[in-house]
């Protein structure tokens, strides 16, 4: 099967255009990597690091992990943010730890496919 990437910038459109190609395509199956990259942040080390570059006020009281207060920090510009969110997710390209988290990536994407089908 054929496989299609959808990129974009935050709020482009991309989930809006997926979910009218899964209407035409229903058989088809879709990675959604906003949903893997909420999956990673519930990883006990990938909140410790986002604490280490964002601070504990991205935080809920309750641990979670508050996405607007974090896309809200104005102490940083968003260039910087994106920067620091690599980091957190790819280690500065550390290869082992790269090829570690594409294994995770493919175990939840099928883990992802086979809900979706």
């Amino acid at each position: 099967m054929p496989a299609i990437g959808i990129t974009g910038g935050i709020s482009t459109g991309k989930s809006t255009f997926c979910d009218c190609l899964r209407e035409i395509v229903p058989a088809a199956k879709f990675f959604d990597a906003d949903l893997v990259a909420r999956s990673l942040a519930e990883l006990p080390e990938v909140k410790q690091e986002i604490l280490a570059q964002f601070g504990g006020d991205v935080f809920s009281p309750d641990g979670d992990l508050n996405r607007p207060k974090l896309r809200a920090n104005s102490q940083m510009p968003l260039e910087e943010k994106i920067k620091r969110a690599d980091h957190v997710v790819w280690n500065d390209g550390d290869r082992a730890t790269l090829m570690e988290q594409a294994k995770e990536l493919a175990a939840l994407w099928q883990e992802q496919s086979w809900k979706k089908s």
